[in-house]
Formats: structure tokens, sequence, C-alpha cells
């Protein structure tokens, strides 16, 4: 049966049908789905790796004991496990592997927009390109065939547009695997000491050479020639990738088309073949000028492309030559038609933000309001650069916060510790930042240093990649580590927060903050909530800080007229409690607290003040934290609301209108 599936998934199904025993991965999109679905098949042991370059290492144990095995990351990961990788093609291996690498062109969802096929050149492992989402599927079968045929690792490169494209598969039955594991050997192959290496790199080059020259490398180049058949054609294209399947469908039936499923190494009879049946070449690619460099390096002329500069995604645009001038025809005649969009320029933009109620807002605006100057790293904590925050000024890749901070005093001097802070997240520590945390306890650095502890990966969808350490745990692995002045504390705790960095930022030693806060995406919103809250509009002014200062999603807000907005709190809160600590007017309270207050009448204010100036959230969850007294707290807070909801049944009922459900009946 024919169902529609994503690029991501035929990756996996293609693995899964190769008869793979292992996956390991670290997340990282446009890749991170392949893992999961991989996940939901039976016969297949996945592990989450603290890094790309463990994930590597563990691949390259399973894979010499004979189990075929999958290693999944994104492009700027396969730079954290090119030790590893450069390796294996001088061992080779004893099971298939297959690494499958996620390129992203336009940088949609990362720091670059890096070429793999670059590095696997330099690595010496042999690259498939898959143009559709059926190829992806096939190919990944036949990585691990050639894997083990030709004792290398085989790169699977796909990129944003290929993964999340969807099309019709075909499944298949797993293959099965007659695995008998066994240690790796002989040393000549497997160890690598000075007096094998240059054996080991002579026969790396001799398996390429091999599967170059294969007939399995020929049947990887798919030529379309057109329907008018000649004996020498104008203009013909060589491609690869996902640019390979839009020339297909947009030009094949005008020019003769090679692509190239095997883009290292390249099959060269089959490239000079197709060359001599065209008096002028073109190549279509994207991320770099990797394809059209290794067709020149065989002595073929390309046609320059001077709108092409290896710059976002492709387009057709980008093939445009001064040297083909009929080409511009094909172009503008495959060009869709103007849709007109202009109804989208009244509609408000939906810009990137944290997620509602998220616990580690509060640190972006501490941070701005003391105007320090932060060095950050990659993962959720990058939002905080956005507006309103604009508390993160740079970063560069994972685990790079900690080095750069003490670049930054190396070079500006250790008064420049009271205006820079370097922030990061757990799942980034564990990846490559306990390495730098060691350096700067080694140079007694006089920096301050905040960890975003969240328990997981969140922005790759909250893998658990690390470990989740309690407080205590926190502290003694930072002491190992050599940091002396360390401290965890709540990220919903702004004053305590503001209290550490009032000493720490003047202290001249290395200090450390964990601020523990669970992603909102792990609480289950649709059983017994939290204390959700409420604006109390007796003593809210409309000044619009909660809004300002959260950015939380969950304010909606209404404008009453050029001067006055509306501001409510929506049924989606999580009550984090945030916004009620950060009110000026102490206007935000507890949901179920709001009906003890009366919303009209000469005491409807004085009781809100007093209402308001209460520390409901830090209460809130002091009391969550006593295992006698935190299930009767959420049966008193589930039973206050169902009563605020039969009020407010009965006001809707009054004023004829429809009652709205907040809350569910208990």
């Amino acid at each position: 049966m024919l169902n529609y599936h994503s690029g991501c998934e035929a990756a996996a199904f293609g693995a899964w049908e190769a008869g793979v025993k292992m996956l390991y991965s670290y997340p990282g999109s446009p890749v991170t789905e392949i893992v999961e679905v991989m996940q939901r098949l039976p016969q297949v042991k996945s592990c989450w790796a603290t890094n790309e370059k463990v994930a590597m290492e563990m691949a390259a144990g399973s894979c010499h004991s004979g189990a075929r095995t999958l290693v999944v990351m994104k492009h700027v990961g396969l730079n954290v496990a090119a030790d590893p990788f450069f390796n294996l093609a001088y061992t080779g291996v004893v099971g298939g592997l297959v690494v499958v690498v996620g390129d992203d062109p336009g940088a949609r969802n990362s720091q670059n927009e890096q070429d793999t096929r670059l590095l696997c050149l330099a690595a010496g492992v042999p690259v498939l390109e898959p143009a559709t989402v059926q190829e992806v599927q096939a190919l990944t079968r036949l990585a691990f065939e050639l894997s083990e045929q030709f004792d290398l690792p085989v790169v699977l490169r796909l990129t944003s547009r290929l993964c999340y494209s969807k099309d019709k598969l075909e499944r298949q039955d797993r293959q099965p695997q007659d695995h008998i594991g066994s240690f790796a050997s002989p040393i000549q192959k497997y160890l690598l000491l000075p007096a094998f290496v240059p054996g080991c790199h002579e026969r790396r080059n001799h398996n390429l050479q091999a599967l170059a020259q294969s007939q399995i490398a020929d049947k990887l180049c798919v030529r379309t020639l057109p329907d008018k058949l000649q004996s020498r054609y104008p203009l013909g294209i060589i491609s690869s990738g996902f640019p390979s399947g839009v020339v297909q469908e947009l030009l094949g039936q005008d020019l003769p088309l090679l692509q190239l499923q095997l883009v290292y190494p390249l099959p060269q009879q089959q490239i000079r073949a197709f060359a001599a049946l065209c008096e002028r070449i073109l190549v279509a690619e994207e991320s770099s000028g990797y394809l059209d460099q290794q067709v020149r390096s065989l002595g073929i002329a390309t046609l320059d492309k001077p709108d092409y500069d290896g710059v976002g995604e492709f387009s057709l645009q980008t093939l445009r030559s001064e040297q083909a001038p009929e080409l511009d025809s094909f172009i503008r005649a495959t060009m869709p038609a103007t849709i007109d969009i202009r109804w989208l320029d009244n509609l408000p933009p939906r810009l990137p933000g944290f997620c509602g109620g998220c616990p580690h807002t509060g640190i972006f605006q501490i941070l701005r309001q003391r105007e320090l100057y932060v060095v950050g790293d990659i993962g959720c904590s990058t939002l905080g650069s956005l507006e309103p925050f604009s508390a993160l000024h740079t970063n560069l890749c994972m685990g790079a916060s900690l080095g750069m901070l003490q670049g930054y005093l190396d070079g500006l001097g250790v008064q420049a510790a009271t205006e820079c802070v370097a922030v990061l997240g757990d799942s980034t520590f564990f990846h490559s930042g306990m390495t730098g945390m060691m350096a700067l306890a080694r140079q007694e650095c006089h920096g301050t240093v905040i960890i975003l502890d969240n328990s997981g990966s969140a922005m790759t969808g909250m893998q658990y990649t690390s470990l989740s350490l309690t407080a205590d745990k926190w502290l003694a692995l930072l002491q190992s580590l050599g940091v002396v002045h360390c401290q965890v504390l709540p990220s919903l705790e702004p004053a305590a927060i503001e209290r550490w960095l009032d000493t720490e930022l003047a202290r001249p030693a290395l200090s450390v903050l964990v601020l523990k806060g669970s992603c909102v995406q792990e609480l289950n919103i649709k059983d017994e909530t939290p204390f959700r809250y409420t604006i109390l509009e007796s003593v809210c002014t409309s000044c619009g800080d909660c809004v300002k200062e959260t950015n939380c999603q969950n304010f909606e807000v209404t404008a009453l007229d050029q001067d006055q907005a509306h501001i409510a709190i929506s049924s989606s809160c999580i009550g984090c409690g945030l916004c009620s600590q950060l009110c000026p007017e102490q206007a935000i309270v507890p949901l179920s607290v709001s009906m003890l207050v009366p919303a009209t009448g000469p005491l409807a204010k004085p009781l809100a003040r007093v209402a308001g100036k209460l520390p409901w959230a830090r209460m809130i969850r002091i009391l969550n934290q006593q295992p006698v007294l935190a299930p009767w707290l959420k049966k008193l807070e589930h039973r206050l609301r169902a009563l605020l909801d039969r009020r407010q049944q009965k006001a809707a009922a009054a004023a004829k209108v429809d009652a709205v459900q907040f809350y569910p009946a208990e």
C-alpha cells in the first residue's frame, strides 16, 4: 500500500529494511525525525548520544563488531564528529556503516550553510545524494551494501527541502542479517599506529577507486535524453541532489540531463560519455561549487553561472548563464504564474520566540536591564537575542560561549568581567561545554557563567541527550571541574537571581549559576494543571510591562483606543508565575484567588492590592515541593476553579451570552 511519507521517514524505512541493528545520533534539524521514526520500529536499538563525536565513536564499535549501524546528525554535527569520521575511512568497517547528514541550504535552522560533500572529499568517504523521497529510501538501503562491499563508511547527504518533502512510498520487508558479533581484527587494519597508517591509507584509496569504476557506480548515473534524439545536443545539464528533481521536472523534456546519485567518488566514465553528447555543459547544485569543480577537474569545460554563489536554496535563476541564452526561455516558460498575495500584507508577522510560560525568559530580562554583554551558545537560549529581550549578542557553535568568554576577558582585561557573562543550556554544556569549563577553572578566569537547565535538548524536540541532575549533583559536578563558586537556583525566582549577580559579578573569580526550570513542552497541561494566573482589572493600569518583560504568548492584548489596551491572560497559561513577579502594579494573581476579590465595589481595589502583594509564585512552588501538601493543594485549586467556572456560567446566562468553559468540570 502506498502512503505519503517525508524524506526523513524514507531514510528511516530504508535503514530498517536494510536490516540496521544499531542507531546513534545527536538531534539536529533537519534530520531529527529520522531517529524519532526509527525509535517506533522494531528490531532496532537506538541511542541519543551526548554529542556527534560520541555517536560516531559508538557507531565505530558497533559496525566493527559486525552489526549494520546508522548514524544521524546535521551538517555542523559532522564537524564535531570529524576526528573519528576521518579515521573510520582508514580502518574500514565490518558491518555496514551509513552516516545520514542533513545539510541546511538557506540556514533555516543552523549557523552556517556548509556543504558536507567537501568534508567527505577531504575524508575520503563516499557520498550518495538522492533527489526524491523514493530515492532516499532506495539509496539508504543501497548504502549499507556499498559500505560492506567496499569496506568504507558511506554518507547519505540530505537537504532541508528533501527532508521535509512528502511523496508516496512503498514499504518493503526487512532484510534478515546473519549477525554473529566478534571483535575486529587484525590490528594492522584496526589499530592506527604510525607503522600501519600508510597501509590503511593505501587501502582506502584503492577501495574508493574500485567503487568509482564499479558497475554500481554506473547505475547510480541517471541519464535522461529529450524525446527528440540528436547525435549532439547544444546544451546538457549535470546535477545532483534536490536540484536534480527540480531540473528533471521542469527541463527534462527539453534538455539532456545527467543526475549523479554518487557524487564522491565521481563515476568519471559516465560523466565523460555524457559530456561527449553535448556542446556545452551546465552544472546544477546547491550549497557550493563542489560538483562544478569536480567536473572541471576531469578536463570538461562547464559554463559560468554569474548568479550562483552557493548562498541559499536552489532555484532555476541560479542556472542563468551568458553562454546559454536559450536557457532563459526554458526558465521563463517553466516559472509558475504570479499569484496575488497582497492580502498577506495585512497579516501580523509571527516572529520566533520562547514558548509561552518558558521558565528561562526571566534571566534575559534581567541581563537586558543590567546592560550586560552576553556571549551565547546554540539552542533555545539564542531566542534571548530577539525582542523584547535583545540580551544575547554573539554565538559561534556548541559550547563556544565558555572559550569566547575567556577570550574576551583576555583581550579586554579582567575589568570586563563585570560587563560580560556567558549563557548556555544544559544539553550544550554536556555536548561540548565541560572541557571549556575545565579550561576556565584552570586559567582562573574571573568570568560569570549561567547554565539554563531544562533537562534535555528542547529546541530539537526535547530529546534526552544528557544527564538530568539534581541541585546537589550539579554542585558536585561543577566542583569536580574546578569551579569553587557555584550555585543552583530556580529559574523563576528573579529576586534571588538578581542578588546572586550582584555578588558574583563583583567577585574576582569564576562563578557559575545553574538555573533549573522544566521545559513547558514536557508539562501535561490537559491533566490537573498548576495554578493559572489572571489580571485583576481593578488595579491593572494597562502599562503593558507584563507583556514587554516576558514576551509570553499567553497574553491577549486588545486595543481599546490609541492610548489604552485591554490585557488578559488566555486559558493556555501554564502557571509559571513569572509575570506576577514582574508586574509593577502587583495586579496578577492565581485565577482561583481572583474569585475572592470582588470585581467592583468599594472593597475591590483594597482587596486586590492585598491579594497582589502576596508572593504567590514562590508560595505555590514551595507548597508543591511538599509531598504531603501538594495533592491537597491541587484538589483545592481544582475545586476553586470549578466554583469559579459555575459563577461565570451564571453570569453569562444572566447576560444572555454563551458561557465559556475555561476548565473542565471535576
